[in-house]
């Protein structure tokens, strides 16, 4: 799988949790979604739609995930996953290798679920938050002036992120 439809699949997940700055919450969700109908369409066969009966699957699940946002609550960050591993049940290019789908499938889910476990485990928020400082102390040694910033600006749910990936990278490895 090119690495560009990667990209904007771990950027919509970021955007829609927040982890990419200040920005606002509504332009945060936009970007969120611009960057998942940038991979879906990435995603899309050459040839056309093959079978428009795997296309109601998604179409649910964004109708669900849209509900639970307009609620605005917290329960969204639990919905998302399944919104884009229903994304990646569609039928897919042919340049996808083996394997690969499932692996962002998982790899999203196991960050889904270090999400949950920092909302509700205070003890893991506060190791999130120290590697944050940790990376921000070493970004400042390496540019020689004090440097510290939280887990989000420091890039830890980034590294989380590409964490998870590439641990259903190899737990699906044969």
């Amino acid at each position: 799988m090119p690495a560009t439809r990667v990209i904007f699949f771990f950027l919509s997940i970021q955007f829609f949790l927040y982890n990419m700055g200040l920005l606002g919450r509504r332009l945060s969700l936009l970007a969120s979604v611009v960057s998942l109908l940038v991979f879906i369409a990435l995603s899309l066969p050459e040839r056309g739609l093959i079978n428009k009966k795997v296309h109601a699957i998604p179409a649910l699940c964004l109708v669900l995930v849209l509900i639970v946002i307009a609620r605005g609550s917290y329960e969204e960050i639990f919905v998302f996953p399944a919104l884009l591993a229903s994304l990646l049940l569609l039928p897919g290019r042919e340049d996808h290798g083996e394997g690969e789908r499932e692996a962002l499938v998982l790899g999203s889910f196991l960050f889904s679920a270090l999400v949950l476990l920092q909302f509700h485990v205070p003890v893991l928020w506060y190791v999130f938050h120290v590697w944050g400082l940790g990376f921000s102390r070493f970004a400042g040694r390496l540019i020689g002036q004090p440097y510290l910033l939280g887990q989000t600006a420091s890039g830890v749910p980034i590294f989380l992120l590409f964490l998870s990936y590439y641990a259903a990278v190899s737990i699906l490895a044969r």
